[in-house]
């Protein structure tokens, strides 16, 4: 169940009209939620911390603890134990790059 923090009474207040009858909100564009991008196996992502900035290829994403597993670009691997594991919710920023023919990355808009 999503958590609304750092918010005053009132706004918390909003989160409880529009939560479902089994005590869920879903993301929805009524609901005040806007869709950035859809991120897939094997798409390129940056994603930017507070005083960390990790990169590579999106592998899967961990519903038990909210982590995002990706692959750096230099590695063949896909074992666990080589993933790079970061927690989502704790990002400031993540953007998703597309990569061209010949290597170039653009980010997607």
């Amino acid at each position: 169940m999503p958590t609304p923090t750092g918010r005053s009474k009132n706004e918390k207040a909003d989160f409880d009209t529009i939560r479902t009858e089994g005590n869920k909100i879903y993301a929805t564009l009524e609901n005040g939620f806007i869709k950035q991008f859809s991120i897939y196996p094997n798409d390129y992502v940056r994603i930017y911390f507070d005083n960390e900035i990790v990169e590579g290829y999106y592998v899967k994403y961990n519903t038990n603890d909210s982590s995002l597993k990706l692959i750096k670009h230099s590695d063949t691997s896909k074992n666990d134990s080589d993933l790079i594991s970061k927690v989502a919710k704790t990002a400031t920023l993540i953007e998703r790059y597309d990569i061209a023919v010949l290597g170039d990355n653009y980010r997607w808009l």
